[in-house]
């Protein structure tokens, strides 16, 4: 059983408190499902995967509502998938095994993230304290009750950006992985200013005319920078690390939007009077040990995928890496090429031309659970312009996590 990407499709992506700060997950995501499918008829998905990062505890289950609130129909099944930002991969891979078993002939993916405008929430202890007035049986437990409640309890906590199992954020573990491999502050400008002008030359040829899905009149990406430089790039100061490297311009932006993606069998896309995106021949995820550096994993993801399929980086046309940080693509550029023999990697070099053709997520940004779909469409869209037959997509993940995905051209043999 063959599984293809019928169509795959972004919002604009947009630097947080821009255009689409009003906005919820469910909102944005149900949005741009509605014109999404209004383009695939005749048939509805038979299964809905939706992703998100930052939590909502009043929709546990995005993906139903999305279902309930679109113009979908209501008996469709809604699954929530959450794993860092490596969530529509993991969506991608669940529905590709799912298509293969026969389970479903056709399963629609959404990743969304609306970082403007996270769901706020209390405390632990001013939670533990609420809860013991409400179940408290009388007046005097309940005035004991508020009473113990103090000022700071009623500060707002916002979803926190640091991984939970080291208290660091992405960019405090990216700057300790530094310490070890030692990119230095000009090649992580270099590299950044080279995913701006990739992205803003691929804009202006229209490559990206067909990934963006027009949203409340807006209709364009605002974070790639045309006027960039390196002269500009190296007056910006650090901010994860005092005597660190890390920057705004060599890291990816807080960013709001959303993608989606309709995977289908080859007998379902029979149905259908489109040619497929992409078929996805597999994938593999990998974790490491977070001594190891917490976002290494794409490396081990990288060689596993390639080693499970014979294959070497000369057969590889395009490799999509999630660019988290300038300093994260290259250091694992770097331990590819050089091998890795904790987690049995042999030397396995990647041509630095293959790799984010027409940039990454530092120019574009990064709405976390959005992101993988951006960059499969992205690998879609280059093999089809440059007449490649084979992609590999990659990221890594909070938790020492990682993903990777092999992609073919559909009209390549």
């Amino acid at each position: 059983m063959r599984v293809f990407f019928l169509r795959l499709a972004r919002t604009p992506f947009l630097r947080i408190f821009t255009g689409f700060h009003d906005e919820t997950p469910l909102s944005l995501a149900t949005k741009l499902v509605n014109t999404f499918i209004e383009n695939l008829k005749p048939k509805n998905p038979d299964l809905l995967l939706a992703s998100s990062v930052l939590p909502d505890p009043e929709i546990p289950n995005l993906a139903r509502e999305i279902v309930l609130r679109s113009t979908l129909p209501k008996t469709i099944p809604g699954i929530f998938v959450s794993n860092y930002c490596i969530s529509s991969l993991v969506s991608t891979s669940m529905a590709f095994d799912l298509i293969k078993a026969a389970s479903f002939n056709s399963i629609l993916l959404v990743g969304v993230e609306v970082m403007s405008n996270p769901k706020l929430f209390l405390s632990q202890d001013a939670s533990k304290k609420l809860v013991r007035v409400k179940r408290a049986k009388t007046w005097f437990e309940k005035i004991q009750g508020f009473l113990s409640l103090r000022i700071r309890d009623f500060k707002l906590i916002a979803p926190s950006p640091k991984e939970p199992s080291t208290n660091l954020s992405m960019g405090e573990s990216c700057e300790l992985m530094n310490q070890v491999h030692k990119i230095s502050r000009s090649d992580q400008d270099e590299f950044a200013l080279a995913s701006h002008t990739k992205a803003t030359r691929a804009i202006e040829a229209g490559y990206l005319k067909d990934q963006i899905i027009e949203i409340d009149g807006i209709k364009e990406d605002n974070i790639p920078r045309k006027d960039s430089s390196l002269e500009k790039l190296r007056k910006l100061p650090t901010i994860f690390a005092k005597d660190g490297s890390l920057t705004a311009g060599n890291s990816s932006s807080l960013t709001d939007g959303a993608s989606v993606g309709l995977l289908v069998s080859e007998s379902e896309l029979k149905n259908y009077q489109t040619e497929p995106e992409c078929e996805i021949l597999g994938y593999t995820y990998s974790s490491v040990d977070l001594s190891d550096g917490l976002l290494m994993a794409p490396v081990v993801a990288i060689h596993n995928l390639l080693h499970q399929h014979k294959l070497t980086p000369e057969d590889i046309d395009v490799f999509e890496l999630h660019e988290a940080f300038a300093c994260q693509v290259l250091i694992n550029l770097r331990v590819l090429m050089t091998g890795w023999s904790k987690y049995s990697v042999n030397p396995t070099k990647i041509p630095i031309e293959k790799v984010n053709i027409w940039g990454g997520s530092l120019a574009f940004g990064h709405p976390f659970a959005a992101t993988g779909l951006r960059l499969l469409k992205n690998a879609s869209d280059i093999l089809k312009a440059t007449k490649g037959r084979l992609g590999i997509v990659a990221s890594c993940a909070a938790g020492g996590g990682g993903a990777a995905i092999l992609i073919k051209n559909p009209n390549s043999n």
